[in-house]
């Protein structure tokens, strides 16, 4: 899962707004886990989504090339519930009538 939140928004409280829905309305779909890669180093995308819970599972080594570097990519995991024995697919999301 991700958001991107334009350079001028930062800092003002948009991506805490769009993952305090994102997560619930994901969970509430039947999903057992969301899974955040980001790019290192960048310590307020880590701060971000560990505020939420998101805890570090691995790490990729150099697999992507941004600014003139190789960078490595972490993984955070958040795990709604334990795995079921059997599990149902996901409920479909319909996005809401704005009108």
């Amino acid at each position: 899962m991700s958001v991107y939140v334009a350079p001028g928004e930062r800092g003002r409280g948009v991506g805490r707004l769009l993952y305090g829905e994102l997560l619930p309305l994901v969970r509430g779909l039947g999903y057992v886990s969301v899974f955040a890669g980001i790019t290192l180093p960048n310590d307020a995308s880590v701060g971000f989504h560990e505020a939420f819970g998101l805890t570090p599972v691995g790490v990729y080594r150099n697999v992507g090339f941004k600014h003139n570097k190789w960078r490595d990519v972490g993984w955070w995991q958040l795990t709604f519930t334990d795995p079921p024995d059997q599990p149902a697919e996901p409920r479909p999301w319909t996005p809401p009538d704005l009108t």
